[in-house]
């Protein structure tokens, strides 16, 4: 595993978690962004375009899109993330190459 695979993983929004829920509601594409020892910083990915002030993500280039088999524009929300520490059961899928260049730089940002 490494920075910029993708999984489908069930995520927990910051939202839902502040409800009280303790799972996601679906299975969506999530980035791993930061892996320390057996846990992972997963953020999700989304088509619809974050709103509100002060939200950090990124659009997925097309070209990455389509080699993810992402269907339609989608985005890397940085601004939240669920740490997952059971990598075992976490079914990697896809892998985006544009990795390094394109969070390094919207992370100094």
């Amino acid at each position: 595993m490494r920075q910029g695979d993708l999984f489908q993983y069930r995520y927990l929004w910051a939202y839902q978690a502040k409800r009280g829920e303790e799972a996601g509601r679906k299975s969506r594409p999530c980035c791993l962004v930061i892996k320390v020892r057996d846990q992972l910083a997963l953020f999700p990915c989304t088509t619809q375009e974050p709103e509100g002030r002060g939200r950090i993500y990124l659009e997925i280039p097309d070209l990455e899109r389509k080699r993810a088999n992402l269907d339609t524009r989608s985005f890397i929300v940085l601004d939240e993330f669920n740490i997952v520490r059971n990598v075992s059961t976490t079914l990697r899928q896809w892998h985006l190459d544009f990795k390094l260049d394109f969070l390094s730089l919207a992370l100094v940002d």
